[in-house]
């Protein structure tokens, strides 16, 4: 089974191209995974 690669420049274009003035972009809400913790030492 083979996964296509998701490349999020390509699927959210508008949100990575940068523009020549500054503006307020609104973007849609995400779902997040956040990992904590200590490396072994």
């Amino acid at each position: 089974m083979s996964r296509a690669k998701l490349d999020l420049t390509k699927e959210y274009k508008t949100y990575y191209i940068a523009k020549p003035t500054p503006e307020i972009v609104e973007i849609e809400e995400g779902i997040f995974l956040t990992i904590e913790g200590k490396g072994c030492s």
